[in-house]
Parts: structure tokens; sequence; C-alpha cells
């Protein structure tokens, strides 16, 4: 709630209807008392029938005539042909295009309390469709809810704008077991409420012994709301408080304990029940349908320490390796098995071992608190978690095996190349500037820890949107987004670097204009190639460059594949995520930033290339 204090409301609500005047009412009033503001809540009003339908009149004395019943059908045909927008006719489309600019003005004029959430309170179903249709294409970073459940917001046709609709409702589709019986799931929630009413109306309360007032007692403790989200699919059921959590005003340091509480009290009742197949009513604990997860969590976690086992299996070897590379290379790494402190490998282990407790935690079938794990849906954002997770992992095992080739290919030249005496200490240079060492390490995170408040500030103008469903998923959301973004700059500096050393030896290689290798080394490849001494100079410089620039080249795409990870796991396809205006930006800085570098070392090899190739033209010519 305390998050309330920097966000506004929009409220769409029908005016013909008590109900939905007053409970606008009552949600602003709420609303701005929490907020602390007097603002905070903008409310909209409009008249049931948006289409311009026409009921059905079935009385005889006022059922028009064939002819004008013909006359009034072709008019609507002609209305429902006509664009939206015109501002004619009983529809009032047009009404809904203006108010959607008046929202977006309202968002973008608001510089301290940016609209978070959309409410639309109504009877009319196809009304709120209707405006969900007119709204959902400008703003899919916006929460829509609504109240009343109803089994036309599944329709196929209509989930491109009623997916991750919030609903707010008394009653599922269904009931308790033992209540629901025989009986087909139904179509809304007030049919659910009319079963209900009607299983009331028919108990036998003498039989039973019930007077008013345990009665009264068993609907406090029966009726409580229940949040629902619309998937692909079907509805699911999210973090629902209790009536006891809600009388009254509860603030933040009070909620988890309440939640706990209520869902404590919730397995009783469940249990309580299991097995009571009787039509009395009064016998029922609750008159909730048993909530089950969509995935198994035992199945997610047996697959999740599968696919880590064999990460850390094939991370053991690769880094096994990289350690002794370590202890033969002059090249001062600290990257070494041996120097990565245990506590970093105890830190990763509970890292891993929190958000398989978090997703069991999250995937409770009571859904008192936290996030459904879906896949299919649309509404969950474990999907996400789990992609970025291994993303950042399998960019990270990249990272060593790149970093084990760099040492190899430095140690390879430093065995196979003979250079002269005067070209020894530029090699020495070029080897130790290259690589994570002491030196460097401290300077790319600098530049790291830079790029990501550059980041940041993006990130205040236009904020992130990540639909979070309890604390835990924002929590780990937080630690996940510092952890991608550092692992996309730190791996974008760390080319930069790689880079930037390339050039510099590239360049000082340029400028040496006598022979760098020794004249052992020019005989050896003299009978290996068998070209002369004299020409072999320009030829074995090109494919030095070539030699050095190939440890970069798989590098660089390591900030692709990171970005190309984060790309997937927004997909739309988990969750409303999609990518908004402010990563887009960050993604196009970050591409353009890169493809820079690429340059530069392009146009630097290019450079010496020409000169190698003006060099020998020269020769030849010097030659005849």
């Amino acid at each position: 709630m305390n998050q309330c204090e920097q966000d506004s409301l929009v409220l769409i609500h029908e005016q013909d209807s008590s109900y939905s005047r007053d409970l606008a009412r009552l949600i602003k009033n709420e609303f701005n008392e929490i907020s602390n503001t007097k603002d905070s809540v903008t409310t909209f009003a409009y008249f049931r029938g948006l289409d311009g339908k026409i009921p059905d009149i079935k009385d005889n004395d006022k059922e028009p005539a064939r002819n004008e019943k013909k006359e009034i059908s072709g008019l609507l045909a002609q209305m429902d042909d006509a664009p939206p927008e015109h501002a004619e006719g009983r529809n009032q489309f047009d009404y809904l295009h203006r108010l959607t600019d008046v929202i977006e003005k309202l968002d973008v004029d608001s510089d301290s309390h940016r609209i978070r959430a959309i409410g639309i309170i109504g009877n009319d179903v196809y009304d709120k469709l209707i405006i969900l249709r007119a709204l959902r294409e400008r703003f899919r970073d916006k929460f829509f809810f609504t109240t009343d459940l109803d089994a036309r917001y599944l329709h196929a046709d209509q989930n491109k704008w009623s997916r991750n609709l919030v609903v707010a409702s008394s009653f599922d589709f269904t009931m308790n077991e033992g209540l629901q019986s025989s009986t087909m799931p139904f179509r809304a929630s007030y049919q659910t409420s009319t079963f209900f009413a009607t299983l009331l109306a028919i108990q036998d309360s003498e039989k039973s012994g019930a007077s008013d007032q345990v009665l009264e007692e068993k609907l406090n403790k029966w009726l409580r709301p229940q949040i629902f989200e619309i998937g692909n699919t079907e509805a699911i059921h999210l973090a629902s408080l209790s009536t006891h959590c809600l009388n009254g005003k509860i603030k933040d340091e009070k909620t988890n304990n309440c939640i706990e509480k209520a869902q404590n009290a919730f397995n009783e009742n469940l249990l309580s029940t299991k097995g009571n197949d009787s039509f009395d009513v009064l016998t029922y604990e609750s008159i909730e349908p048993s909530r089950t997860p969509k995935i198994s969590s035992i199945k997610i976690i047996v697959i999740i320490n599968l696919f880590i086992l064999v990460l850390g299996i094939f991370c053991y070897c690769h880094l096994s390796n990289l350690s002794t590379t370590c202890q033969q290379s002059n090249n001062s790494i600290i990257l070494c098995i041996k120097k990565i402190p245990f506590s970093v490998w105890i830190t990763l282990g509970v890292f891993i071992f929190l958000i398989q407790y978090w997703m069991v935690k999250d995937n409770f079938p009571t859904h008192y608190n936290g996030e459904p794990l879906s896949w299919s849906e649309g509404i969950s954002v474990w999907p996400n978690f789990l992609i970025r997770f291994f993303g950042i992992l399998l960019v990270a095992i990249l990272a060593i095996l790149i970093f084990q080739k760099i040492l190899e290919r430095i140690k390879q030249r430093e065995k196979d190349k003979d250079f002269s005496e005067e070209f020894k200490e530029i090699w020495d240079e070029y080897t130790n500037s290259v690589g994570l060492n002491k030196e460097t390490l401290p300077r790319i995170i600098f530049l790291t820890m830079t790029g990501l408040m550059l980041s940041g500030v993006v990130f205040i103008f236009y904020p992130l949107n990540f639909p979070a469903r309890g604390y835990i998923s924002a929590n780990l959301h937080d630690i996940l987004r510092f952890s991608q973004f550092f692992a996309i700059w730190f791996l974008i500096f760390w080319v930069y670097h790689e880079i930037k050393s390339c050039i510099c030896f590239v360049n000082k290689l340029d400028k040496q204009r006598q022979c760098i290798f020794s004249s052992k080394f020019l005989e050896e490849k003299e009978n290996e190639y068998g070209i002369p001494k004299t020409d072999l100079d320009s030829y074995l410089r090109f494919k030095l460059i070539v030699d050095v620039s190939e440890s970069i080249n798989s590098l660089i795409y390591l900030p692709f594949i990171m970005i190309f990870v984060v790309t997937i796991g927004r997909s739309t396809y988990f969750d409303a995520l999609g990518l908004p205006l402010s990563l887009i930006v960050v993604f196009v800085f970050e591409v353009l930033l890169l493809s820079w570098m690429v340059y530069r070392l392009r146009y630097s090899a290019n450079s010496v290339r020409g000169a190698m190739i003006i060099s020998g033209v020269w020769k030849e010519k010097r030659a005849v």
C-alpha cells in the first residue's frame, strides 16, 4: 500500500445504476485515504448500452409494425457498418475514442502520480468488453480491473483485450464439491450466487436447529471477495484476503500476519469439509471449490535441480581446466577457480534454494498470497523469472569458456610466436591488458555501474512495467532486474576493453616499420610455406591480427545473447509484459554502442591491411 502514494487510478463507471455509482464513490474515497491525497482517482461515467443496441420489446401492444421493424433493423446495420469514431447514432463509440485521448493526456501530464490501473464498474458485460477493446491497445502497461466473474471474458474472440483482466467476485463458476454436486459449472458469478441463495432458501432451518444469528455468522464466514485474472482459457484464482483481513484499515505491517492466519483457517475448513456430500448447507465450513496448483511444484523442483546438476558438472569440468590455465599463464588473472571465495558458491546455492522455495510458496493451492505458476495461461511471471535466471547462468558459463579460450590463445601465442626483442615489450603490454585482471576489472565494474545508473535514469522517466502479484515476485524481480542489466553492461564494457586493447595493439603493430619477427622464426616459416623471408613479414603480421581478433569474435555475442534472453522472457505469451519504450531505448543504445566498437576494430584492421597491401605493391614495383 505504500506504493499507492505514487500511483493514480482511473475509474470508468456506469451512470445508470446506483450500485455502480456507490461502488465508484467508495473506491475513490478509500483509495484517496490510503494514498493521503484527494486527486489520485479520476472518475468517468457512461450510460449503459455503449453499442447502441435496442433491447427486444416483447409486449404485443408496443411491437412496431413489420415495415417499421425492417427499417429499424436496416438502420442498426448501417450504424454497425459505420466507423466507430463517427459522432452520430445511438452507439457511443466516439465517446470512448475521446475518453482514450483524455486518459492518455492525464497519464502524460501527471508528473508525480502516473496512472497505474483503470477500473471498469458496471452491470453490462458487453459494455465492459467494449471499453476494454477501446482502451487496451493504448494502455498495455496499465492494470485493468472490474467486478463480477463472467464466462464471456473467456471467449476466444475477446481474449485479445480481456486477457489479464483482474476480476473481483464473491463467487467462482462453481462452489464447494459437495454443494455443487452434479450441477455443471455456471456461466457467471451471478448464477452461482443465485444457486447458493436457492440452497439457503430450501434449507430446513428448524431441522438443522440454526438460528438467524448462526446463519449470519456463517454468511460472514462464507462470503469473501475473491480475485481472479482472466487467462487464455480460464479464470485463474489469485491471492484473496478473507473478510477478517478486510475489516477495518489494514496496514502493510499487519497484512502478512493476516494472510497467514487466514490461510491456515482456510486449510482447516477445507479439510473439515472434504468428502462431505450433504446438501445441508450449514454443515459446510467453506463454500469455495478446492484450489489446486496449475503445475505440480514437485515436478518443477525436480526439473530445475536436474538442469542445475547438469550445468554444475559441465561448469566444474571447464572451471578445473580454467584453473590449470590460470596457473600456467603469466597473466595476472584473478578469475581463477581457486581464488573464487567459497562464500560465493554458498551464496549462489542459497539463492537457487530460495528461488525454489519462493516458487513453491507462491504456487500454494489456496493462493492467499503469491504468484500462480502457469506456462500457457499468460498470467504468471515465473516463466519470465526462470528464463532470465537460466539465461544469466548460461551467459556466465559461456563467458567463463570464452575467457578460458582467451588465456589458451595467449599461452599458445607465447609458445609459437618468436618476436624480435624490440617487439616483445609491445606484445607483453598487450597480453597483460587483455582479460580480467587486477587493473582492468575495477575499471570495467566502474563503467558497469555507470551504465546501470544511466538505465535507472531512463526507467525513472519511463517505468519498466512488471505485473508482480505478490511481494515475493516483486522482490525477486528487483534482484533479477539488477543482475540482468549488470550482466549486460559488464559484458559490453568487457568487450569494449578487449576491443580497445586489440585496437591499441594493432595501431602499434602498424607503426613498426622493421620486421617484428626473429630471423630464426622467419626461417622456420620460409621452410614451411615456401615463401621468401622478405615477403613473410606482412603475411605473418596480418595473420597475427586475425589471431588476436578471433578472441573477440565469440565474446561480442554474449551481450546480444543476454538481450535476446530478456526479450524472450518478456514475451506476452507468458504474461502482460511486452517491450516498453524504456527497455527499447536502453537496448537500442547498447546495440549501437556494441556496433560502434565493432566498427572501430574493423576500421583499424582494414587500415593495417591496406597499408600492408600498399607495402607489398611497392615492394613488387621496386623488385621490377
